[in-house]
Order: structure tokens, then C-alpha cells, then sequence
């Protein structure tokens, strides 16, 4: 398939900032999974304290609360990243910045 240069260089960097959100999203998830709450929801947190979180998440949260996530989709940019960074290494492109 032939592509444009500007269309090369705007899917790495949609590439480049999905793996940077991704990447802050994993670390935060790390975050709150160990943290002494997180821990609490692990061993079935009780329903007062559920309820109390809950209401300050709905107070935070966006409307991207209630989306739906495709996994096939996180799984095939997972596989394009991959792809991209194996290529990055085997060519040494990580050294040279």
C-alpha cells in the first residue's frame, strides 16, 4: 500500500501519544490497585464505603465513564505498538535521541 509522508508521520505520532496516555493510564491503574483502598475493593469493600466512592466518582468523572471499551481495539493498537518499537530496537532508532 502507498501512503502519504504526512499521513507516515501523523499515524506515528497518533501512535506516539496513544502509547503515552496508555502508559499514564497503566501507571495510575498500578497506583490505585495498591493502594489501601485499592487493596479494600480486592477483598470486597463494604457497601457504605462503595457507595461513598461512588458518589464522589460520578461528582469527578467525565461522560467517557460509560463508554464501552472494544478490546479488539486495545489489543490491535497493542500489537501496532509492538510492531513499531520491535522495528525501533532492531534498527537502533532509541539510541540516537
Amino acid at each position: 500500500m502507498e501512503f502519504k509522508r504526512s499521513q507516515l508521520t501523523q499515524f506515528a505520532k497518533d501512535c506516539a501519544y496513544g502509547l503515552s496516555r496508555m502508559m499514564d493510564g497503566i501507571c495510575m491503574a498500578e497506583e490505585i490497585s495498591h493502594s489501601k483502598i485499592g487493596n479494600a475493593f480486592k477483598n470486597e469493600i463494604d457497601e457504605k464505603t462503595l457507595t461513598e466512592i461512588s458518589k464522589r466518582f460520578a461528582k469527578y468523572t467525565k461522560d467517557t465513564s460509560t463508554f464501552d471499551v472494544e478490546t479488539g481495539d486495545v489489543q490491535d493498537f497493542s500489537n501496532i505498538i509492538c510492531q513499531i518499537i520491535d522495528c525501533c530496537e532492531k534498527n537502533n532508532w532509541f539510541d540516537n535521541q
